[in-house]
């Protein structure tokens, strides 16, 4: 049985990507799954466990040939979608805020959409 120092000293902590999301898996951690599973022969129920992460994840990483970073498809179908790049320019200027954002899409660019978007 391992003591929690040594479950905690060989899990990688997830990075964090452009748009600020967690990335659950990363390339560091996409390389230990493959070097426990390969050269330590270690389950997936194992690795599972000692990096804090489903089995369906392990058999997933396992499974591809390269690392992939997670990448959300963009949706062309919200109100927001035709400011998204206005948004993201302007957004860190602002420190954020929704309030100025929302109030800021309504006067330049006429935006009807709610404030819960």
């Amino acid at each position: 049985m391992m003591t929690v120092c040594e479950r905690t000293a060989s899990t990688v902590d997830p990075g964090v990507n452009p748009l600020g999301e967690v990335a659950m898996v990363g390339q560091e951690r996409w390389q230990e799954i493959h070097r426990l599973f390969r050269e330590e022969r270690i389950p997936v129920a194992e690795i599972a466990r000692r990096l804090n992460l489903d089995r369906k994840t392990v058999r997933r990483c396992l499974q591809q040939a390269t690392w992939q970073p997670y990448t959300r498809p963009t949706r062309a179908d919200t109100l927001l979608a035709p400011h998204a790049d206005w948004l993201r320019e302007r957004a860190p200027q602002v420190q954020y805020s929704a309030r100025i954002l929302f109030q800021e899409l309504r006067q330049l660019w006429g935006y009807r959409g709610s404030t819960t978007r």
